[in-house]
């Protein structure tokens, strides 16, 4: 194990009840709409989380995200409550998501729906307001929201907005997620705790130092789990949490930001690898090599040649993968790095995209393209493999 010492959490934090400031009195249904966001997270489920145990209970009204982040959920209730999603894919990693996501919503008895986002940013929101609170029983979520924003340097429009439309936001969610995958690895306790406990020490350490300081976040850590987080760590923590921000500001279309959050995931993941092997030294060098690419050449790998194309890909209507490689009995038309026709027994075409792309910004492509018929006769510019 690499952080020495012990110290544990739960996902729960049955200790952030925030009931002084709510009323359960029953009111005409209220509809939730929202849309649950690191990259889009499909099949995560939604609850209402009325005794604010910060978790999913069975009796609390709850419903599952579509596979492009979104939901609606119904309740009759009148108050301050966490809404909470947990579990389900990011469909721009295709990695399951491990751990939760918040934010608190104001309901009153107007009936009326409340349009909402899930984010990290919203998540450290609530768990300010959540120990806020706890001393002082006034203290609202708009407060909360301000509080964050300025400690973060946001205008406090950005807290809520969609982290794959606006590369502001998504820097800073991005600096949030992937500080506490970092810093949750090999913490005593499951995974997904590991990650909740991690991005409550973050959203503690920002309210109290008034920004993102992670040599701040990682002695609250220590301090709170009786831990020494190895110096590698840090500095690779703070590193990439600036070559976020570089890469994210240096795209000028949002259309691209799942993508981006797809490449950069695969040196993190390879991070986190080298961290559970206790390879320490190899951090360097992954972190090297990160910094050296533009967020061009993270974006979409270069299609110059056959072995680029190699790798898993998906039906976009069926959601039947498979691989292709060398050895695989497959002919399709390239139509760009993520987009492919594969030609079928019967002569007619299916779409198909890389695995890890955004299903909903393929079939925006699509559509844009007009790419509606049988073959692709007369659209310049692809080249057959």
């Amino acid at each position: 194990m690499l952080f020495s010492g012990c110290g544990g959490g739960g996902g729960g934090d049955d200790d952030d009840d925030t009931s002084s400031s709510s009323s359960s009195t029953t009111v005409s249904t209220t509809t939730i709409s929202g849309t649950a966001v690191d990259g889009y997270i499909s099949g995560a489920t939604v609850c209402l989380d009325i005794n604010k145990n910060n978790i999913c209970d069975t009796d609390e009204p709850s419903t599952t995200t579509r596979d492009d982040g979104t939901f609606s959920l119904d309740v009759t209730i009148n108050g301050d409550y966490p809404i909470i999603i947990s579990g389900g894919t990011d469909i721009a990693t295709e990695e399951d998501f491990k751990g939760s996501l918040k934010n608190i919503i104001s309901i009153d008895n107007t009936g009326n729906t409340i349009d909402t986002k899930i984010t990290p940013i919203t998540t450290i929101v609530a768990n300010v307001y959540q120990e806020e609170i706890k001393t002082n029983p006034n203290f609202t979520p708009t407060q909360a929201r301000q509080t964050v924003a300025n400690s973060l340097g946001l205008d406090i429009s950005k807290i809520e907005a969609d982290p794959m439309e606006d590369k502001t936001a998504f820097a800073k969610s991005q600096q949030i997620v992937q500080t506490a995958k970092l810093f949750s690895t090999n913490l005593t306790s499951a995974q997904a705790d590991n990650f909740n406990l991690v991005v409550k020490q973050i959203a503690l350490s920002i309210k109290e130092s008034q920004s993102f300081d992670i040599s701040q976040i990682a002695q609250k850590i220590e301090n709170t789990q009786n831990i020494t987080i190895p110096a590698e760590i840090k500095n690779f923590a703070q590193s990439c949490a600036d070559d976020i921000n570089t890469k994210a500001s240096s795209i000028n279309d949002s259309y691209y930001l799942d993508d981006l959050q797809h490449g950069l995931n695969l040196y993190y993941t390879q991070a986190k690898n080298q961290i559970d092997s206790n390879e320490l030294t190899a951090l360097q060098s992954t972190l090297d090599n990160l910094k050296s690419k533009t967020a061009s050449d993270i974006l979409i790998p270069t299609t110059n040649n056959t072995t680029d194309m190699y790798g898993k890909w998906i039906y976009v209507n069926s959601g039947e993968s498979f691989e292709y490689y060398s050895n695989s009995d497959i002919n399709f038309i390239k139509i760009d790095a993520n987009l492919i026709k594969v030609l079928q027994d019967d002569d007619s075409y299916k779409y198909a995209m890389r695995a890890g792309t955004s299903k909903a910004k393929i079939k925006g492509q699509i559509k844009d393209l007009e790419l509606n018929t049988r073959e692709l006769g007369g659209i310049g510019g692809i080249d057959v493999i």
